[in-house]
């Protein structure tokens, strides 16, 4: 059975299928399509002509995947359109990262250790929790050969935990192109939400464009 595309069919990445792209770098068709989208600052009115340039994928492919992604609950097909929320970062974000957290704490930090936003924590904390989540990121990358080839665990989070298990701290890296941010995040993760989409959005569009051009400009096979 093939995919088809309502008409005036506005395409959309869940919260889950945003999370999905932040997961990794690797190159793969889903990933670029989800990155696609992402990357645009409104949500376009898509149809079978216009996939092809969209994607730079051939047709065949962009309406197998986005068949693949819909059944996994990645993508949605929405009657009308969205824009990228707009402003700046520490007016637009703590509301978001607000409501991604159980304990209404968050924040969100560069790949130096230097925090972009923050919600719940005194400024103090927020420093040193964005140094600890860059310090993090490297550990991962220094024992990722462990942790991913040999242990095959695909996650790249953290957390510290209570004694029954649940995370009181958690560190989710967040990979746009080939920069990555960390989203800390007090207390229960919630991630279904439509502001987890807003925030892959928000950074897809500021941050995405040159560093995802630099992932896919680089050589190796694309996988499916």
């Amino acid at each position: 059975m093939s995919y088809e595309l309502k008409k005036e069919c506005y395409l959309s990445p869940t919260p889950a299928g945003a999370y999905y792209c932040m997961s990794g770098n690797e190159k793969e068709i889903s990933r670029k399509i989800l990155q696609s989208l992402l990357l645009l600052p409104s949500t376009q009115l898509i149809n079978n002509e216009t996939l092809e340039g969209m994607f730079s994928v051939p047709l065949d492919t962009s309406l197998q995947t986005l068949h693949h992604l819909e059944k996994l609950g990645w993508i949605e097909q929405r009657s009308t359109r969205e824009i990228v929320p707009e402003g700046k970062l520490e007016s637009i974000l703590p509301d978001i990262l607000t409501d991604l957290s159980g304990e209404n704490k968050a924040l969100l930090a560069d790949s130096e250790g230097f925090y972009l936003s923050s919600a719940g924590y005194l400024h103090e904390s927020a420093e040193e929790i964005s140094a600890l989540s860059a310090d993090l990121v490297s550990l991962y990358e220094r024992h990722k050969g462990l942790l991913k080839s040999n242990l095959k665990l695909a996650s790249k989070n953290w957390g510290l935990l209570d004694a029954a298990g649940y995370s009181q701290l958690g560190f989710w890296p967040l990979q746009v192109g080939s920069e990555i941010f960390s989203l800390v995040i007090s207390g229960q993760p919630r991630f279904q939400q439509q502001n987890y989409l807003r925030l892959a959005w928000i950074l897809h569009t500021r941050y995405g464009n040159k560093s995802t051009d630099e992932l896919w400009s680089k050589t190796g096979e694309m996988s499916a």
